[in-house]
């Protein structure tokens, strides 16, 4: 039965991947990301002028994939939208490392897009958010940010460096984003 289930997963999913590399195929700069069980729809390549277009037709199309699917949600992040099952989220991984590490461990989570919000809100009081970005354009639960992908790769090599010994000063170190929260609207 369970086998039956992940063939209708991945039936569904090649589905909803066709009608998306369709898309992308008459908008160049757009690609479609496949994951073990989400895809994303990519479109920061895409000119200026044909971008809020290509949002809302992609975001059409996963939207009436979802209506005949339940258990699918869609993500809006920065210039990307990723269609995932509700249960995927990246938060769940917070326990699962806590487990494997031992309760006094210190978990860094390092993220740049809307969807790693879950697990920076999932770390506890002795755990640390880093957020990827340039700059802080949306709210976020993240403590820090670093502004670009090789940032966080000289930063964690450090951080490994000082973990084993004398390091040094950090070339880079995370800014404080002064946390600002995440919103929450009171109905």
């Amino acid at each position: 039965d369970t086998r039956r289930t992940e063939e209708r997963l991945e039936q569904a999913l090649a589905e909803l991947q066709a009608a998306l590399e369709d898309l992308a195929r008459r908008n160049p700069g757009a690609l479609v990301e496949r994951k073990s069980i989400s895809i994303a729809f990519h479109f920061r390549r895409v000119s200026r002028r044909a971008a809020p277009a290509l949002r809302i037709e992609s975001e059409a199309l996963c939207q009436a994939w979802m209506r005949t699917r339940p258990g699918y949600e869609c993500m809006r992040g920065a210039e990307v939208i990723e269609v995932r099952p509700t249960a995927a989220r990246k938060s769940a991984a917070v326990p699962w490392i806590r487990e494997k590490a031992g309760p006094e461990a210190r978990i860094v989570a390092v993220g740049d897009d809307i969807t790693d919000e879950d697990m920076f809100g999932a770390l506890g009081e002795g755990d640390e958010a880093i957020l990827v970005a340039p700059s802080i354009e949306r709210p976020t639960a993240a403590r820090w940010l670093l502004a670009a992908p090789d940032a966080v790769i000289r930063f964690l090599g450090w951080l490994r460096a000082a973990r084993a010994g004398p390091a040094g000063d950090p070339d880079v170190l995370p800014r404080a984003t002064q946390h600002i929260p995440q919103i929450v609207e009171l109905i």
